[in-house]
This record gives C-alpha cells, structure tokens and sequence, in this order.
C-alpha cells in the first residue's frame, strides 16, 4: 500500500478508480471489514435458531456501493455466522488439538509446524479466500506437514 500510495500519480486513472480503491482505504480502512463484521454478528446474534446452528453460508450480509456481500472477511465470524455455536465449537476444539501437537513438536525442535500454525491463525483473522479451491492443493500439503506423525526407529 505504502508503494501504491507514493507512485499513485504514475498509475493509470483506471487502476486508481476501481472500485474507488483509494478512498475506501483512506476512509474505511479497506474493504469495509469492520462494517461487514458488525453486520455478520448483528444477523447472526439477532436470531437465537443462527446463532446455535447458523444459517449456512452463501446468504447476503451486507449490500455495498460496488457489490453484495456473502462471506465476512474473517473464518472465525464465517464459521460461526455459517455454522452457529455447534460449528465454531467443533472448529475450535479441533484448532486448539492442532495448537497441543504443534507445541509438542515445537518442544522437540520442530518450529516449522508452530510456524505453519501461526500463519493460518492470523490468515484466518483477515478473510475466508484463503480457504478457496485454488488454494487446495497448498492446504493439503501444509495441514500435512502440522499433522504428520514422525516414525520413531525401532531399536533392536
């Protein structure tokens, strides 16, 4: 950002205009992520039924001036906002598993799974594309790395 900012005026005025990009960072801080997380917590609290099982994802959150809405920009509030307290329950019970054998390898030297844990924890935070099917292939090879078990020799 601090590069686009600086060479905004060698840029072409279509780049600088799309989806009023400069004014939606200078004034909402990008993306309007804070209005889109107040708005998936507000329907998703609202109704007791939501917020015990969720509403299913695909459903419109909030329509803005260039397009509508339909995930919130964060996992955590998108698996609670799709899938209700059940599903955020399953979901955190699982991470916090992850988080137990990462440490544990962490201890025994293995700083590239706490690594890869970290890096997801934070992803998960900002937006829901990173879990999209372009992305597959690496997921599956770093969600691999976290849980493989490493093969003790056996001593004879």
């Amino acid at each position: 950002f601090v590069l686009f900012f600086s060479f905004q005026d060698a840029l072409p005025e279509w780049v600088t205009t799309k989806a009023n990009l400069i004014n939606d960072i200078q004034e909402t801080g990008g993306s309007n992520r804070l209005l889109i997380w107040k708005e998936t917590l507000d329907s998703t609290i609202s109704d007791p039924i939501t917020m015990i099982f969720g509403g299913g994802p695909g459903r419109i959150i909030i329509d803005l001036q260039w397009a509508s809405v339909d995930h919130p920009h964060n996992f955590y509030l998108f698996v609670f906002w799709a899938y209700g307290l059940v599903g955020l329950t399953i979901f955190l019970v699982y991470w916090l598993t992850v988080l137990r054998t990462t440490l544990r390898r962490s201890a025994k030297g293995d700083q590239l799974s706490f690594s890869i844990f970290i890096f997801y924890t934070v992803a998960f935070l900002m937006d829901t594309h990173i879990l999209s099917a372009q992305y597959l292939a690496l997921h599956v090879l770093f969600l691999a790395l976290i849980s493989i078990r490493t093969q003790r020799k056996n001593k004879l």
